[in-house]
């Protein structure tokens, strides 16, 4: 199968969940991934689209894992890999 065949296939969950896996965080609501667009912007990978859908270039894509908010009290966070 083609790389793009697959990446018609993933949606952006699935990555998101797979880059969370692999770092073994399981406080993801605080986190997210951008990417560089063709149009030279940053922008924030969409979970419920295709990453086919998000991304024209694959061959030169970049993901950036970041923070998106933080809680009023990282006390609350659970784990200590998250805070």
């Amino acid at each position: 199968m083609c790389r793009t065949a697959v990446l018609q296939k993933v949606l952006g969950c699935d990555f998101f969940n797979k880059v969370c896996g692999h770092l073994k965080l399981l406080e993801k609501e605080y986190f997210g991934l951008e990417f560089r667009h063709h149009n030279g912007n940053y922008v924030w990978l969409e979970l419920l689209k295709p990453l086919a859908k998000q991304i024209k270039n694959t061959s030169e894509v970049a993901f950036r894992f970041i923070v998106k908010f933080f809680p009023p009290d990282p006390g609350q966070l659970q784990k200590g890999l998250t805070r």
